[in-house]
């Protein structure tokens, strides 16, 4: 039985909004017309609601439901990607504060690679998911997954961009990703 639920959940369009503030947000409409799998992350000037919807109702419908915010349907497909465009769209996101969004596109990443590229990645994706910990009040998550993964990137992998991390958790985390470029690229 779970199993067909998980299938019904993955056929389900995935969105993001974004919104300014809680009162932009419609969870109870949305919930009645079918929204399911709510997360909510906090960013520093931003609200961010990933959900899935039991039906397509594409931006339009989505935005006729939450007021004032930014719509848009999550890809989940990142194949067709060279790793310089991944990374590249990974900086941006980071700079946005889109955690959740730049972990996936690093999860890509993380698949294509063996040793040491495979473990770098790793690590980086884990100094990412300190800051969805922090975007979701996990503060103490976050500290753990934050101070683990440094210390790994620093010691042992990527020494360039362990120096552009404060040695201390704190969010928003603001970094590029162009320091290891060279070293993950196809």
């Amino acid at each position: 039985m779970q199993k067909a639920k998980m299938n019904y959940d993955a056929q389900c369009p995935r969105y993001l909004c974004f919104v300014d503030s809680v009162d932009d947000i419609k969870l109870e409409t949305l919930k009645s017309k079918g929204l399911f799998n709510l997360i909510i992350r906090k960013h520093s000037e931003s609200i961010e609601l990933d959900f899935r919807y039991k039906e397509d109702l594409g931006k339009t419908g989505i935005l006729s439901i939450i007021e004032n915010g930014e719509v848009q349907m999550v890809e989940d497909d990142f194949s067709s990607l060279s790793s310089s465009e991944i990374l590249f769209k990974t900086n941006d996101l980071i700079k946005e504060e889109r955690y959740w969004e730049c972990h996936n596109y690093l999860e890509e990443l993380w698949k294509r690679y063996s040793g040491h590229k495979k473990g770098m990645v790793h690590d980086l994706i884990g100094i990412i998911v300190s800051q969805i910990k922090a975007q979701m009040d996990q503060w103490e998550v976050g500290k753990r997954v934050y101070e683990r993964s440094y210390k790994a990137l620093k010691v042992h992998t990527v020494p360039a961009l362990s120096l552009q991390l404060p040695s201390e958790f704190r969010y928003p985390l603001k970094i590029s990703l162009d320091v290891i470029s060279s070293s993950l690229e196809d």
